[in-house]
């Protein structure tokens, strides 16, 4: 009777544990239909290629030592380009630059109210501290800065919301040489643009990323202008090919030689020469000043705008090609002279533009290479500023007789460009 009893009870607990078991996988079962329609929760969403494309920018600050325009490349988290990119950008340079030399002027207590674009046009809210910035720099670094994005066609400002007196034009780039940016890819990789030159239909190809000539060039060609027709000239340190350019149309020269050292710089400048059509008279060389193979003395002008800083000076400057242009990576201002001057036929003429801090030094190295000052310009960015730059012509071998002209200044104090400036760019 016992051994029935038991089996039946281990009967009945089996069965149990089976209408368990059925019980439970039909209530997973369940589960799982249950939440069958629920979608896995996605990332957000991936950032544009256009977004990406803007991950690289330049930011436009002043250069301290000429005053003009220069720009910054900046690598920028796209993320901070989705909701406002341009307040954001706006908000990188009221921070300041990173590269030694450069400075900013928008006032560093300015606020951004507000920046929205309507139809082309960048309608940008400042506080009234805006108006404390000295000239007109500042406006030109926001709008050089922000005029890279391509939806953007001009720039107009507001103060606390109202358009004030002065700020009542539609800005568009700086420069006098930028008519129109003109972005695009050369061998996959480069960004370049196109400049309008604005004086007898020149145009000159740069990459913003490794340098970009400044106010310093262009008055050099205006200061060379008494060079004799039919010489022979040479352009040392060409890199964009500014000076070998723009003199093609100031004097008429019977040729011009421009050396640069880095192969895809000069590169880019014979392009340059090519679109211009000035193939017959400038020819671009690549080559180390000192490995130059031109017979002594075969030259009636050198004329250059060298790197002003000496090597190993100020906070190294990652760009390679903007550190070979600012400062004496590959030869010294005595190296310098003296290739000049050995270039040179005895009574050419030697131009050159360069700090008046080292000026000094300058002439002590000019004597030994018997390069005797002629003419001398101081230049000014404002009647109340110190002198940044000087223009110098000396004559190989000439009598010591030294000109001091009268001095050459790029701003009023309103910050607008000065009636001779003015003249220098053909805007009046």
């Amino acid at each position: 009777m016992k051994k029935k009893v038991v089996i039946m009870l281990i009967i009945i607990v089996v069965a149990i544990l089976i209408i368990v078991m059925s019980l439970s996988t039909e209530i997973e079962q369940n589960i799982d239909n249950r939440y069958s329609n629920i979608t896995e929760i996605q990332p957000e969403e991936e950032i544009s290629e256009e977004q990406n494309r803007l991950a690289k920018m330049n930011l436009y600050f002043v250069d301290s030592n000429s005053g003009v325009l220069c720009c910054e490349e900046r690598k920028i988290d796209s993320k901070n380009l989705i909701d406002n990119p341009y307040k954001y950008i706006i908000s990188l340079l009221m921070n300041g630059p990173e590269t030694e030399g450069l400075t900013n002027a928008i006032p560093s207590e300015t606020k951004v109210n507000g920046v929205v674009l309507n139809q082309g046009i960048l309608v940008v809210d400042l506080s009234k501290e805006f108006l404390n910035s000295n000239g007109t720099d500042s406006i030109y670094e926001i709008v050089n800065t922000l005029s890279q994005f391509n939806e953007v066609e001009g720039v107009k400002f507001k103060i606390d919301g109202e358009v004030k007196d002065g700020l009542k034009e539609i800005y568009i780039k700086k420069n006098w040489n930028i008519v129109k940016l003109r972005k695009m890819l050369y061998n996959n990789t480069v960004m370049e643009r196109i400049d309008d030159l604005q004086y007898e239909n020149l145009k000159i190809i740069q990459n913003p990323e490794w340098f970009c000539f400044g106010v310093d060039s262009v008055l050099l060609t205006e200061f060379a202008r008494d060079i004799k027709r039919n010489s022979r000239i040479i352009d040392l340190g060409t890199g964009t090919g500014i000076l070998s350019i723009l003199m093609s149309k100031k004097v008429n020269a019977q040729k011009i030689v421009g050396v640069e050292l880095q192969e895809d710089v000069a590169e880019m400048a014979t392009r340059s020469v090519k679109i211009n059509g000035l193939e017959n008279i400038i020819s671009i060389v690549r080559s180390d000043l000192k490995d130059l193979e031109f017979e002594n003395n075969s030259f009636d002008v050198v004329i250059t705008n060298p790197p002003y800083k000496k090597a190993g000076t100020g906070i190294d400057n990652k760009n390679e090609k903007q550190k070979i242009s600012r400062y004496e990576t590959t030869a010294n201002l005595d190296e310098w002279l003296k290739i000049a001057s050995r270039l040179l036929k005895d009574f050419g003429s030697f131009y050159m533009v360069y700090r008046t801090d080292r000026l000094t030094e300058l002439i002590e190295n000019m004597k030994k290479y018997k390069l005797e000052i002629k003419r001398m310009r101081f230049v000014y960015s404002n009647e109340q500023s110190q002198s940044n730059l000087v223009l110098i012509k000396a004559v190989k071998g000439a009598k010591v007789f030294a000109k001091i002209e009268k001095p050459l200044i790029i701003y009023n104090m309103d910050g607008t460009y000065t009636d001779e400036i003015m003249q220098v760019y053909n805007k009046k």
